[in-house]
Order: structure tokens, then sequence, then C-alpha cells
């Protein structure tokens, strides 16, 4: 809503009415030379007065109302001044976006994609968007008979947004990338491609989607795309693929891929099993 414009329209609602109700008190409505300017106010101006004062009360409150019920994606440390002295509203405007992850809140029935980045300064690990639940839309969600249905089909359309958000940073030139990990590694760093000198970003292991892969028992066409990235280390995504890969890493951008081995794949391990962390760049 345009706060602006609805004040304005209020006002000129009150001016129709003052004048349909009062004509004789028009701008245009001369008063008589033996009248004075100090008078007292007369009975339709006491009314005037008052009703003019219940209509403010009226916008002000319906201002307020309409003010709690906007959710602000953002805290106040997001809004970042920018060099020309103006605010910019989209925190991520001066972050090197990694990937994204989607959510969907169980409250107010919200699905959202929050952008992961690379961190700022040292012991950060990287930087995340949250969710801000707006209680007016979580009330009047709570009693919905089919909360749960609502829920899944929210979930289910998270990949099509992540591929939105992916497309439009990419062009829909969308790679994914494989990194070989070492066994029993448990933090992962990737170092900031745009300025390798800047604290690298950090993913916890046991804390990424895991996806496991037998070679041998697959649909080799359907996961051709990760054999094709962990081969070369790098390949390109059809749109197919990538709708494939985020609901494989379930609505994420990034996960662990651990391939167990089998006649079919040679490597100098001696292990029977190897991972990798895979990413869409």
């Amino acid at each position: 809503m345009n706060l602006v414009k609805c004040c304005k329209e209020l006002l000129a609602v009150a001016k129709e009415i003052d004048e349909i109700m009062f004509p004789h008190t028009s701008p245009h409505t001369s008063f008589s030379s033996n009248e004075s300017n100090d008078r007292k106010p007369s009975d339709y101006q006491v009314f005037k007065e008052a009703f003019i004062n219940e209509l403010a009360k009226t916008a002000v409150s319906t201002i307020q109302s309409t003010l709690s019920r906007i959710s602000f994606p953002f805290s106040r440390m997001s809004f970042m001044q920018s060099p020309m002295g103006t605010y910019n509203a989209d925190p991520a405007a001066n972050l090197q976006i990694f990937g994204f992850r989607g959510y969907v809140c169980d409250k107010c029935l919200t699905s959202e994609t929050h952008y992961v980045a690379f961190p700022n300064a040292k012991g950060q690990g990287g930087i995340q968007a949250g969710h801000f639940c707006d209680p007016a839309k979580a009330a009047a969600t709570s009693g919905l008979v089919d909360r749960f249905r609502v829920f899944r089909s929210l979930q289910d359309k998270i990949p099509t947004l992540i591929k939105q958000r992916v497309d439009s940073r990419s062009g829909k030139n969308n790679h994914l990338v494989a990194l070989m990990l070492s066994p029993q590694e448990e933090i992962i760093r990737l170092p900031n491609p745009a300025d390798p000198s800047k604290p690298k970003i950090v993913f916890p292991y046991s804390k990424q989607t895991h996806v496991n892969l037998q070679p041998a028992k697959e649909n080799k066409h359907k996961w051709d795309y990760l054999r094709r990235a962990i081969t070369l280390g790098t390949t390109p995504l059809s749109d197919e693929e990538l709708i494939n890969f985020l609901q494989l890493m379930r609505n994420a951008t990034f996960g662990v891929v651990t391939v167990h081995k089998n006649s079919d794949h040679e490597d100098n391990s001696s292990h029977d099993w190897l991972s990798y962390f895979v990413y869409i760049n």
C-alpha cells in the first residue's frame, strides 16, 4: 500500500465531505464586512473540527495497522550505505554470493530462497539470509485445515524458485563443480573466486545434504551430469539437470555426493568410497 497516496485520498475525502456538510465555509465564500474575525466558534465549526480530528485518528490507526502487517525481510544492519549516501535495501548487493537454499516456514506458510554468501571478515564462516516470520500471516494461516498439503505444495515449488534465482545470476549458463574431499574432512573451506585474499567460506561436512550413489545400481542416464562433474571437475547443466540436482540436494545449490566404488569406477584411493562437495557455479 502507498501510504502517501492513502493520506492524500483521505484528505480529499475530508475536503469533499466538508464542502457537502458545510457549503458556506467554502474558501470561495466571503464573509460580510460586519462579521468579526475573532468571534467565538459557531456550532458547525466545533462539529467540523471534531469530525476532522476523528478522521485523522482513523487515518493514523489505519496506517499503523498497515505497517504492523508489513514483513521486512532485512535486519537493520542489512541496509548498507553506498558511497553516494543512499541506502540499499538489498543486503546481498554488496556480498559475494556462493549459492542459495530454499526454505518454507511452517508457521506463516511462506516459501523463500535464502542466499549463502562468502564472509566479509575472518571468523564468520559465511553469511546467510534468514526468515522473518509475519505474525499476522501466521495467525491467519493457523486455522487452515489443509496446512500440511499447502506446506508440501510450497516445498515442491522451491526448486523452481531457486532455479529462477540461479538463472538470473548466470544468464542460464549454469555449471556443476565437483571437488574431491579428503577422508574424515569435517570442515570444507572454499576460497572466494573474486578475491582469494578474502576469508574462505566454510561448510561443516556433517551438516550438508548427503547423497549416496552406487554407479552399478543407479540409472546412468539420470545421474550422468554427476558422473561428468566428478570425472571432469565441472560440467554444464541443462534446465532438467539443474532442477534434478536441486531436488536431489533437498532444495540447495550445493551438497555432498558420496560415490561407492565398483569395478567401473577406477581411482588411486584405497577407500571403498569417495566423497565430493558439489555446487552450482
